[in-house]
């Protein structure tokens, strides 16, 4: 059985770790928006399901940067949003088959692309939740043994 220390010092870490990677997320989309833009074309569009029972919105596209072809399947610049909700579906909606697309190219590397640069708001609500998790945590719970 773990002491509440050992606890509280594995949930500070984990909290730190979705902290990290959600400013990552906020960080690397936003950069996008500097990217510059070429169009596409979507290839594939159709909701998965993952092995939580996620729903997964599954785009594939073609889009040509300096005479080279390539196929981008990034929504997101930090990569695939899996809901429970209606997310997956709605975005197979908005990127049809055949449809044209606005794909933001990384100048750096014209493998990285994704077609929307905006946070989605639940990443921001998640986030909101870790900062507040992480600041309960740490000023509640000290890592002495007079728990």
């Amino acid at each position: 059985m773990l002491s509440t220390g050992t606890a509280i010092f594995i949930f500070r870490g984990l909290a730190l770790v979705a902290l990290l990677w959600l400013a990552y997320v906020i960080f690397r989309t936003r950069s996008a928006r500097s990217w510059p833009t070429v169009v596409g074309k979507v290839l594939e569009s159709r909701v998965d399901t993952d092995a939580d029972s996620n729903s997964v919105p599954i785009v594939r596209y073609s889009y040509t940067v300096n005479g080279h072809d390539y196929v981008g399947t990034r929504i997101l610049p930090s990569g695939t949003l899996a809901t429970s909700g209606n997310y997956a579906a709605r975005k197979v909606v908005q990127y049809r088959v055949g449809s044209t697309v606005y794909v933001r190219v990384n100048p750096a590397s014209p493998t990285d692309a994704a077609l929307e640069c905006e946070v989605p708001h639940v990443v921001h609500l998640m986030l909101a939740v870790a900062i507040v998790a992480f600041w309960w945590m740490a000023g509640n719970f000290r890592m002495d043994s007079t728990q």
